[in-house]
């Protein structure tokens, strides 16, 4: 991964992943009409932390078009 020591992204990033993570669990005990919200929130999640991810690779210079 990236050298991203003590910096506010970081925070972010390993929040996100967090609040994936809880999501995750909230859909595994979701029941009935929760599910689906659950479904919802779990995507929603992991597509934040994607896109904090991708946002941290341009800032840092790493990319599918970088030949390093």
């Amino acid at each position: 991964m990236f050298s991203v020591k003590n910096s506010p992204v970081r925070d972010e990033i390993t929040a996100a992943l967090n609040a994936w993570k809880l999501a995750s669990k909230k859909f595994e005990n979701a029941k009935g009409d929760e599910v689906r919200f659950a479904s919802l929130e779990v995507e929603a999640a992991k597509q934040r932390y994607i896109f904090l991810l991708s946002k941290k690779r341009v800032e840092a210079g790493i990319g599918a078009s970088s030949n390093q």
